[in-house]
């Protein structure tokens, strides 16, 4: 991925990004039958995609790995987590979720091929799975359920909800460090990072609505509304080739004032 830096005034740090323009934000709900919907970042619309098979899936968290959707809490199998087929909604267990049933938030560390959830049935420890359905527990608590999970890759940031607030949390210590709150709800979250863009998006199924999320202060700021109930999982993948998947409508040029929204590059470690 390339990214132009430029000056804008006092707004230093900014980024312009320079990349293909089918990148896509993906929501996975949670009905039965779970669906696939491209959510149109600039205003929040979403379009099916397809279905998820069997009827009984149903979905929390979600994130690409190397191309590959990642989902968790799939209650139509003892395999929680897995893969699903953006084409044809087919879905694959890789994994049984060490043993819990609330792995509510997904993301993806590209660079250590690893995703990352919080089990909300053990402690909310983080715990980190592998391609090949490996579980590992990372430290003793992040203190947050981390019902939305991203990762912004260039940085090696993990983002993460809980009660309402945006946190980071250390992929090291399992520790979570508060930004701020977010100011739209408590309930199910579901976040995904663009990393052409820098920017962070919220999808809550409270609301039914996507959000711009600052990485500064944590405040969200309304996008669009979607009207599609149970959209827990967001996702962010820089091309994705499915058939009948609209382009999103160009970002528009958020400079001014781009800084209170959080849209800058910071940190170049992860939070302790």
């Amino acid at each position: 991925m390339k990214f132009i830096k430029c000056a804008a005034g006092a707004a230093a740090g900014l980024f312009l990004a320079v990349g293909p323009a089918n990148a896509v934000l993906i929501g996975v709900s949670s009905g039965s039958p779970g669906s696939v919907y491209s959510i149109d970042a600039t205003t929040g619309a979403a379009t099916l995609i397809t279905d998820i098979t069997p009827g009984s899936v149903s979905l929390t968290g979600a994130s690409f790995l190397g191309g590959e959707l990642y989902v968790t809490d799939n209650f139509a199998s003892s395999l929680l987590a897995g893969t699903v087929d953006t084409n044809t909604g087919a879905y694959t267990g890789i994994s049984d979720q060490d043993g819990s049933i609330n792995w509510h938030g997904l993301a993806s560390d590209e660079d250590a091929g690893l995703l990352y959830s919080i089990d909300i049935n053990d402690n909310n420890i983080l715990k980190s799975l592998a391609p090949d359905g490996t579980v590992t527990s990372i430290g003793t608590g992040a203190g947050i359920d981390g019902r939305g999970m991203a990762f912004d890759d260039a940085n090696d940031i993990l983002y993460a909800t809980g009660s309402g607030g945006l946190y980071t949390v250390d992929t090291t210590t399992g520790t979570s460090t508060l930004i701020g709150s977010m100011g739209i709800g408590t309930g199910r979250i579901g976040l995904a990072f663009d990393e052409l863009t820098g920017l962070l998006y919220a999808n809550s199924s409270d609301t039914q609505s996507l959000y711009l999320v600052s990485i500064i202060t944590g405040a969200a700021t309304l996008i669009g509304a979607n009207g599609i109930g149970g959209i827990d999982g967001l996702a962010w993948i820089e091309s994705l080739e499915v058939s009948d998947v609209p382009v999103p409508a160009a970002l528009p040029l958020f400079l001014a004032g781009m800084a209170g929204l959080g849209f800058a590059g910071r940190r170049n470690r992860k939070s302790a």
